[in-house]
């Protein structure tokens, strides 16, 4: 029912009508649900829906959903009960009906451990009891774990705790690193080993003792296959991101020990090999660069020669960049919306220049849809949408290798039909002057105790990161939560933090400027003064942020950033870098916390329920109207932050947004805008319909 009731039907009776049975999924305007609650609501409403149009309850097969638990992420532990108690209950409430999902989700954060996801298939499905399931057939009954390891299964499926398994799998994973000693090891084995575990300690040692080696024999047969077992176990879900990291700087800590031996060797085996090249760039206007780095390092794990343009690159620089290296493909990285744009941009170029290579796009702003539907209709070569590292390396090697074409093909036919499903799509007749009455706005404005623009630029490092939230630190290595690995790293971060330059640095990166403003809104904007801001209204739930700020209201606005001192610090070891860059952005989460909090004191009265809006994101999608903002607060003379031409700040770990408060205010997504909304939104900020769909995140436009 993502897109109400009315298609719901109408799609149900339509299926229906051949004589086919369909499936429910447990969704609704408000999204998948996920508590045991939501699942009985949506589907007790679903069923009363479909039952009341005439549908035949043995028709209906109801789809849970089952999602992945063993994430690290406290609140997923619940999920595979939630599933279980609900499949349960819909099975006592409608007998005549179905209960149905697909398997492999569940165990999708052990992926790589196969015994260990059987045996979590296996015993979900006896507790779940499905009448019809969506899994490999060969993974089942054929896991060699034991009774005891199935009991700690059980009571995790059972319970809200999924560190049992983590340590599971963990376990499985230590089996396969138990090998020999170092003691046991010969040189060569050793010296694999070592970069494989991601040690540097004794690097020197172990590379002398292999003294009778060419260095180019140590590079090609040592070190190279070290790397690519560590891609393979990476791409297998075996080893974390943070353990690759370190992998490859013991790989360059190794070639650089190897240096003066191999000088005028390894030039010429650069110009004689035939190592794959990849170029990397995160495209002009934005400045996010930690996805495209870890790229990067996956793929020099999987033997590519990587040529790293930077950030803020434009389509003449990528051009001549391939013109001069010749690469086998080219990757495009962008995190905010309007990037989409230049990755249009680079890709008509390519074309435009006869150049038919690979190019792959990645970064939070891009989607297999955008990617079918806007970019690769643009090239007559491949132009390929992948999710993470790992995802993209895999695909690179396999669009390289002997089957190449018949993946390209694949993708090819995957985007075809994706632009076939979209193009038979509805489009919404909803009125939008009918919206308004959705909703009510608030009707009490709240009162400034003090309103200006103010800055703060003297914060206590060592009282910020006691707030730091582990939990999406480590989330951002790829690590969940709570495992040994995710300790370490934690431990390490905090050992960085404490060294005095790193912490000197931070504390002269980290400012805030806030304000308080005297405001009105039309349910339409949300104007000062000298500035207005404009919203769009979502067409499900007809929720806007203008609804959240009375006709006249206080409401606050806020820039932070945690990293104006930051590129000082950083240097070539990736570890260290990846490290940094991760704190800056969780350091900038906390600032944000810091500048409500500086804002709520500047109320006459402190509301019991305040949000924290930001620029960008699902309620406030906009990108453009950053400017806006840091043209009010003067945001780069006050405290040094700037915006790129597509509306990027920088340094990237920054945040910008507004803090509303009062009675009934609340976070949600903005996903359903027509175009007749969206022509009506340009004419309000005065732009056209193409700058629109630049500014615009997440709305198919």
């Amino acid at each position: 029912m993502k897109e109400g009731e009315e298609l719901f039907i109408r799609r149900a009776e339509r299926i229906a009508s051949f004589g086919h049975a369909f499936v429910v999924m447990l969704f609704d305007e408000e999204g998948q649900a996920a508590s045991y609650e939501r699942k009985l609501a949506i589907a007790e409403r679903s069923y009363t829906l479909l039952v009341e149009a005439g549908i035949d309850p043995s028709a209906i097969i109801f789809d849970p959903n089952v999602l992945a638990i063993g994430t690290g992420i406290k609140e997923h532990d619940s999920y595979a009960k939630a599933t279980i108690d609900a499949t349960r209950e819909l099975k006592k409430r409608y007998p005549l009906s179905y209960v149905s999902g697909g398997i492999s989700n569940l165990s999708y954060a052990f992926r790589g451990n196969d015994p260990l996801r059987g045996a979590l298939h296996e015993v979900f499905l006896d507790l779940a009891r499905f009448d019809l399931a969506i899994l490999n057939p060969s993974s089942m009954h054929q896991s060699s774990l034991d009774e005891k390891t199935r009991k700690i299964i059980r009571e995790a499926l059972l319970s809200s705790n999924s560190s049992p398994l983590l340590n599971l799998a963990l376990a499985e994973q230590s089996k396969e690193k138990a090998e020999p000693g170092a003691a046991d090891l010969k040189g060569e084995e050793l010296l694999a080993k070592t970069i494989i575990e991601g040690e540097i300690l004794g690097l020197e040692e172990i590379l002398d003792s292999l003294i009778h080696l060419e260095p180019l024999f140590i590079i090609d047969s040592i070190l190279m296959e070290a790397m690519k077992t560590v891609g393979a176990r990476f791409a297998e879900g075996k080893m974390f991101l943070s353990q690759i990291v370190r992998s490859a700087r013991a790989m360059k800590n190794a070639v650089d020990i190897l240096r003066p031996r191999l000088e005028a060797q390894l030039t010429e085996k650069k110009r004689a090999s035939g190592t794959r090249k990849a170029i990397l760039a995160t495209v002009k206007g934005d400045v996010h660069d930690i996805g495209k780095n870890i790229v990067g390092l996956v793929l020099s794990c999987n033997d590519f020669d990587v040529i790293d343009l930077g950030v803020m690159v434009d389509e003449q620089t990528i051009l001549r960049a391939v013109k001069e290296h010749g690469p086998d493909l080219v990757g495009l990285s962008g995190l905010i919306t309007p990037s989409l744009k230049e990755m249009e941009k680079v890709i008509s170029l390519f074309e435009a220049s006869g150049l038919h290579l690979p190019v792959f796009v990645g970064g939070a702003t891009t989607s297999e849809v955008h990617t079918a539907l806007k970019l690769a209709p643009l090239s007559s070569g491949a132009v390929i949408q992948t999710g993470d590292a790992s995802e993209m390396a895999l695909t690179a090697v396999e669009i390289l290798g002997p089957e190449g074409q018949e993946r390209l093909d694949a993708i090819r036919l995957q985007y075809e039909a994706i632009r076939m499903n979209h193009a038979k799509e509805e489009p919404s007749k909803k009125q939008i002057a009918d919206l308004l009455g959705k909703q009510e706005q608030k009707r009490t404005g709240l009162k400034a105790k003090k309103t200006g623009v103010f800055v703060k630029d003297d914060f206590d490092l060592s009282e910020l990161a006691k707030r730091i939230s582990w939990r999406m630190y480590v989330q951002g290595w790829g690590v969940p939560f709570g495992t040994d690995e995710a300790k370490r790293i934690i431990a390490e971060a905090k050992e960085l933090l404490a060294e005095e330059e790193i912490a000197s640095s931070f504390t002269r990166g980290m400012k805030v400027v806030y304000s308080m403003m005297n405001v009105h809104s039309d349910r339409y904007a949300i104007a000062t003064d000298t500035h207005v801001f404009h919203f769009l209204r979502d067409e499900g739930s007809g929720l806007s942020l203008p609804d959240m700020v009375a006709k006249q209201d206080a409401v606050g606005f806020f820039v932070a950033s945690s990293a104006l001192d930051l590129e000082t610090i950083l240097d070539d070891d990736p570890v260290r870098t990846l490290t940094l860059k991760l704190l800056a952005d969780r350091l900038a989460e906390v600032l944000a916390q810091e500048a409500q909090s500086l804002i709520a004191d500047l109320w006459e009265e402190t509301p019991r329920s305040i949000i924290r809006p930001a620029i960008g994101y699902p309620s406030w999608s906009d990108h453009s109207e950053k400017k806006t903002l840091f043209e009010m607060l003067k945001v780069k003379e006050r405290i040094g932050v700037s915006l790129s031409s597509n509306y990027a700040m920088d340094p990237p770990s920054s945040v910008c947004g507004a803090v509303i408060g009062g009675e009934g205010v609340r976070y949600f997504t903005i996903s359903d805008v027509s175009q007749a909304q969206l022509e009506r939104y340009a004419r309000r900020k005065g732009v056209s319909d193409r700058e629109l769909a630049s500014f615009l995140k997440d709305m198919g436009y």
